[in-house]
């Protein structure tokens, strides 16, 4: 058995099978030294393994590539050096050219080189492969691209998820899923959608990575869950784990039948994952979310498409080692006994199909396997009356799919519904489907075969952007349309249908009538530009004008299209909407009729809320118990903490912050007597434990209050920042004073600049008054070069509280008041005296002004309006300091005549 020439020649057969044979014992050789090295590395990083399982597949394949080019190099490649060389393996060297070549002559593999010694069992191990290489070449090429074939399927199925059924996500969360790229250092934008095929946040996409949630899930998930996911999935697209994923499965096919190559790409898959976690983690700090994130996600995580990255993994023990991992629990150890027993019996039966075809007497064409017809499969019938009740199934290369329908009797050709043998057809316009089977009383079985009518396809061909294959003209069979259908849906306005849009019309048998009908229905509802998609969406939500007018009815006001599809999507039926406006919340609007529905929230459960005794609840008060599960049960429970009779924000409280029977004991026993409520919410919010309070009790301060423990806590003070504190050499310091070093951010640093700035020993209250204030060594600098003299921190102090800067001594050196002090240019900030203020006296006549004279009419208010005043009634005095006498007689006498 021989592949043919045209597709691999003789050199190429030979250098392929040896490379394949000596793959096993390479990479079980490889294999085995990476699981020594992995498990001498086993407390290094998961990326550290990581890159050695890469490494060690790495290794096996440029091996192989070795390995085939050595054997490609050392192999003849043409016919005549082939010949020449059995010449020579039987008779020596012969150089006659009238050397007869009809002699019989053995095959060069059947002739060992007399250069290398070699035992009888060796060398018929060796003339037992040569012999059959081809067939071993054939096994693996077939393999690989099955499996080849199966990634590309994978490929593009996941590509698909990027376009079909999915939704941008809520802004709120592409802005925290922004917000961790930022903290991650990527720039790139990633986008972040809903959708409706998966079951699994992934991640898809190299170059343009998007991130897809599960339709839902993101209300249903606490925000610390959700960002737990994303800080995972981001993870992913750092390490650019999707293209090296693909590399890796690109391994897999190539080497799919050895064992080792699956162990290790398992190793390399786990480890991925593993790294994912670790950074994720450094991302978050948070580990008790994280790990809450995969067990959530894995309660609703199926198999993920291969290429595609999820994020709970596919499998319950990897779940449970990830989890272990988290928290340095031991893990149980690897089980890969069925690889190895599944790879020696595929080993096996190679050498089985290999030895028997050494006694067959042709050769057998193993080049394939029997081709499926692509829309073949089984029918089965039930005949009522006139009425024919059919199911089409098919396992195609694709999988398997299976639809039932209900015809007319009429529409079959040759349909006889006796006992016996049948054979019958149906014919459109898109073909016809023939029936073969048996039918036995009203029921009927067996298979059928669909033959499409060419000219429908061409006209099909001639409208689609897209290839048309069978199995959209079948589609299109069975919803009956004419072969100008899509001519007829771009004459409704439609400029293009793609093949998918069409296979969905045909699924739901949307005739041009019925499209019609949703577009002018979503026109009236502001709807003017819509797609395909949204008409079978309005199909499959069962949106109707009987329907529309209905919602209508119940009162719900300025509902448009979107408002519409949400409410028929999760069957917000008008019956529903009057039940809930019945008991008592008022008219509620289409977003809280939704939004009960969507939570499970109806007149039962209202009433159950309603019986637990607690202060008359409203309709978000009801949400929120059923969002977080607050039951009977739950407040029976928290009702026995202790705390007397809780109402609704207490309970909710106790809910959210998950605080139950064990950690209130706990808290109550923690030495700080009894506690309110509030107390033991504030050690749980800020997570303060016997551990924390035993560490605070230890810091020297003494007995420590409940406010004090949680003062350490929030302002994150441990043993460490005390001892530094306490050596910064202002003695004893209290828990206030190292409160206040810690808040305005005082450490040894900052301190030893602060004694650098030329003043005596400083104490805490100095220091802390420099930080308060922002005073550093420049603004001292300033200062002293004012002209002041030697200032002294106090004065310093003063300037920078009121503000005083070279610019406005400039001003107050301005005022012609001669040469001033440092208390003087002090008082002219503090009382406002500017320019104009001075100005003003001047332009009434008093020309030589002082410093004393200006402060004290500003003190006493003497005005410009009051001297002159004080002139009309005959007081005319040559200085201003004689006004201001003036103005406090004037007050004293104004107060003792009263």
């Amino acid at each position: 058995m021989k592949i043919p020439e045209f597709i691999l020649s003789s050199g190429l057969d030979r250098a392929l099978g040896w490379t394949v044979l000596h793959s096993l014992w390479q990479g079980t050789l490889i294999a085995f030294l990476a699981g020594i090295l992995l498990i001498a590395l086993q407390r290094k990083t998961a990326q550290t393994r990581y890159l050695v399982a890469n490494l060690a597949l790495l290794t096996l394949f440029c091996t192989s590539i070795g390995t085939f080019f050595w054997y490609l190099k050392s192999t003849p490649t043409d016919d005549f050096s082939k010949e020449k060389l059995e010449a020579q393996a039987v008779f020596g060297k012969n150089e006659n050219p009238g050397f007869d070549k009809n002699l019989a002559a053995p095959t060069l593999q059947n002739v060992p080189n007399p250069a290398v010694p070699e035992t009888q069992v060796l060398g018929n191990f060796k003339d037992y492969f040569n012999q059959n290489l081809p067939l071993v070449v054939l096994i693996w090429f077939a393999g690989m691209a099955i499996f080849l074939l199966k990634l590309m399927g994978s490929i593009v199925q996941v590509n698909n998820l990027r376009r079909r059924m999915n939704f941008h996500a809520d802004p709120f969360w592409a802005d925290l899923l922004e917000k961790l790229g930022k903290k991650s250092g990527f720039r790139q934008k990633i986008d972040l959608f809903e959708s409706a095929l998966v079951r699994s946040p992934l991640t898809i996409g190299h170059l343009k990575p998007v991130i897809l949630f599960p339709i839902g899930i993101l209300n249903r998930l606490p925000e610390p869950e959700v960002e737990a996911i994303l800080a995972h999935e981001l993870a992913h697209i750092l390490r650019r784990d999707y293209f090296f994923n693909i590399l890796q499965s690109l391994m897999e096919a190539i080497f799919y039948f050895h064992p080792a190559v699956w162990w290790l790409s398992g190793q390399v898959r786990k480890e991925r994952e593993n790294a994912c976690d670790d950074r994720a983690i450094e991302l978050l700090g948070n580990k008790i979310n994280y790990a809450k994130a995969l067990v959530t996600v894995q309660e609703m995580a199926f198999f993920p498409l291969s290429p595609a990255l999820a994020f709970a993994g596919t499998r319950k023990n990897q779940l449970l080692a990830r989890v272990q991992r988290l928290f340095s629990q031991p893990k149980s150890s690897f089980n890969f006994m069925e690889k190895w027993i599944s790879t020696a019996l595929a080993v096996c039966l190679v050498l089985v199909l290999a030895i028997g075809q050494r006694f067959q007497n042709a050769p057998q064409n193993l080049s394939g396997t029997e081709n499926v017809q692509q829309n073949s499969g089984v029918w089965q019938a039930e005949f009522k009356n006139d009425t024919v009740y059919l199911n089409f199934s098919s396992r195609e290369k694709q999988g398997y799919w299976a639809r039932g329908d209900v015809f007319l009797k009429n529409a079959f050709t040759n349909l006889v519904v006796a006992d016996g043998e049948t054979k019958f057809e149906m014919n459109r316009p898109a073909g016809r489907i023939l029936f073969v089977g048996k039918i036995e009383g009203n029921s009927g079985y067996g298979k059928f075969e669909f033959k499409p009518d060419e000219n429908y396809r061409a006209a099909l061909k001639k409208e689609l952007a897209d290839e048309v294959d069978d199995e959209l003209i079948m589609q299109c069979f069975l919803a009956n349309f004419p072969a100008d259908y899509v001519k007829k849906v771009k004459n409704l306005g439609f400029k293009s249908v793609s093949k998918d849009e069409l296979q969905q019309l045909a699924a739901f048998k949307l005739d041009e009538k019925s499209i019609e009908m949703h577009k002018d229905l979503a026109a009236s509802l502001d709807k003017k530009d819509i797609g395909l998609d949204e008409i079978v969406q309005m199909e499959v939500s069962g949106i109707t004008p009987e329907k529309v007018k209905r919602l209508s009815k119940t009162g719900l006001e300025n509902l448009g299209f979107d408002e519409i599809t949400q409410m028929s999507m999760h069957h917000v039926e008008p019956e529903f909407i009057e039940e809930m406006n019945a008991l008592g919340f008022g008219k509620l609007s289409g977003e809280d009729l939704l939004a009960a529905k969507i939570h499970g929230i109806d007149k039962n459960f209202v009433q159950k809320c309603r019986a637990l005794n607690l202060e008359k609840l409203n309709f978000e008060d009801v949400m929120a118990l059923k969002i977080h599960g607050v039951d009977e049960d739950f407040i029976k429970k928290a009702q026995n903490m202790g705390f007397g009779k809780l109402n609704f924000e207490d309970l909710m409280s106790l809910k959210i912050h998950e605080i139950d029977e064990d950690f209130v004991k706990k808290a109550q026993n923690m030495g700080f007597g009894k506690l309110n409520l509030d107390d033991v919410m504030s050690l749980k919010i800020h997570g303060i434990d016997e551990e924390f309070i035993k560490n605070a009790q230890n810091m020297g301060f003494g007995k420590l209050s409940l406010d004090d423990v949680m003062s350490l806590k929030i302002h994150e003070i441990d043993e460490d920042f005390v001892k530094n504190a306490q050596n910064m050499g202002f003695g004893k310091l209290t828990l206030d004073d190292v409160m206040s070093l810690k808040i305005h951010e005082i450490d040894e640093e900052f301190l030893k600049n602060a004694q650098n700035m030329g003043f005596e020993k400083l104490s805490l209250d100095d220091v802390m008054s420099l930080k308060i204030h922002g005073i550093d060594e420049e603004f001292i600098k300033t200062a002293q070069n004012m002209g002041f003299g030697k200032l002294s921190l106090d004065d310093v102090m003063s300037l920078k509280i009121h503000g005083i800067d070279s610019d406005f001594l400039k001003n107050c050196n301005g005022l012609g008041l001669g040469k001033l002090t440092f208390d003087e240019v002090m008082g002219l900030k503090i009382h406002d005296i500017n320019s104009e203020f001075v100005k003003s006296y001047r332009e009434i006549g008093f020309k030589n002004l002082t410093v004393e004279d200006v402060m004290s009419a500003k003190i006493h208010g003497v005005t410009p309006e009051f001297i002159k005043e004080s002139e009309k009634k005959g007081y005319k005095f040559p200085s201003l300091e004689e006004y201001s006498d003036l103005k406090i007689r004037s007050e004293w006498r104004g107060k003792n005549s009263n």
